[in-house]
């Protein structure tokens, strides 16, 4: 008989715990991101990745509204060569676009990464649902 196990994710829940200590670019946190993603699930057969999405006047944005209170979120624009070295993760994270792209970036490198350590993985964000094999 063959046993299957399936870690469930939060994308995001998983970045938020993470120190940006040696994180200089986007594309170190990412790496950093997926290095402990398999070393904390790495034992399971399949690994689900799930990015959350904000939806406008949902229960939960109007707890992340209230949270900021008088902070402003700011949006940034990355790629992987993004320098996020002097930003803390909480700044980082306040604007729910800026959430969304690094969701997006990170969906593929989850992709690549499970095909590098040979794992089966799905992720997804948003209306996409990618896999490897």
């Amino acid at each position: 008989m063959i046993k299957i196990s399936i870690a469930i994710i939060g994308g995001m829940a998983e970045v938020q715990i993470l120190s940006l200590r040696d994180c200089t670019y986007l594309s170190d946190l990412s790496q950093h991101f997926l290095n402990e993603v398999f070393k904390r699930y790495g034992l399971y057969s399949k690994i689900h990745v799930i990015f959350y999405i904000y939806i406008n006047g949902s229960l939960k944005s109007s707890e992340r509204i209230r949270r900021q209170r008088t902070t402003d979120p700011i949006h940034y624009h990355f790629d992987g060569k993004t320098n996020i070295q002097n930003t803390n993760l909480k700044k980082l994270m306040s604007h729910t676009s800026t959430k969304e792209d690094i969701s997006h970036y990170f969906l593929h490198n989850i992709i690549v990464s499970g095909n590098k350590h040979n794992k089966k993985v799905v992720s997804s964000f948003k209306n996409t649902v990618v896999s490897t094999k």
